[in-house]
């Protein structure tokens, strides 16, 4: 196992036990809650799921047909999941909040979700800035699996568009009325 890959499964180990210890201590702590989501958000989410779904699909059919037809293998599998995933986790999110459906009706707290999406933004932006210095992104003309950093990058930057013009759009309706 190659440092890289040594430092990826630690990382990845590491982010999963802070996830699970967050999770414990925010159930704790808040305990059971009635602020779940309404009837129309659930829909919503559940068209966004659809969606998402779908997307991943086509992107799937897309892929193997680029690469059956040009016979040429241009991009790694762990690319294809990772842009998958990214694109679908995209569709789910920006739908969701651009249909008011994404925050809860009773914690409406959005702006500290903006500010933690910006800050992962700026952070995953500094990481893919860095990898493309290093020219591990695409190596022999084959998009590698270390373009995480710039998908997730592009991820957290159109959810952070979403969510202001989705802001701006309502406040200029809010004004109207």
């Amino acid at each position: 196992m190659s440092d890289y890959s040594t430092g990826f499964f630690v990382g990845l180990l590491f982010a999963w036990i802070v996830i699970f210890i967050n999770a414990a201590y925010r159930s704790r702590k808040h305990g059971e809650r009635n602020d779940d989501y309404d009837e129309r958000q659930m829909l919503v989410r559940y068209r966004a799921y659809q969606y998402c779904f779908f997307l991943m699909i086509v992107f799937l059919a897309c892929t193997c047909l680029v690469e059956s037809v040009l016979d040429k293998h241009i991009i790694d599998t762990d690319a294809v999941a990772i842009i998958g995933i990214c694109l679908s986790v995209g569709v789910h999110v920006c739908y969701c909040i651009w249909n008011e459906g994404y925050f809860l009706p009773l914690n409406n707290n959005r702006k500290s979700f903006f500010i933690l999406t910006v800050a992962t933004a700026i952070l995953f932006i500094s990481f893919s800035i860095q990898s493309v210095q290093q020219g591990t992104i695409i190596v022999d003309g084959v998009l590698t699996g270390n373009c995480m950093e710039l998908a997730c990058a592009v991820l957290f930057t159109t959810v952070c568009i979403v969510f202001l013009i989705k802001r701006i759009v309502d406040k200029k309706e809010d004004e109207q009325q």
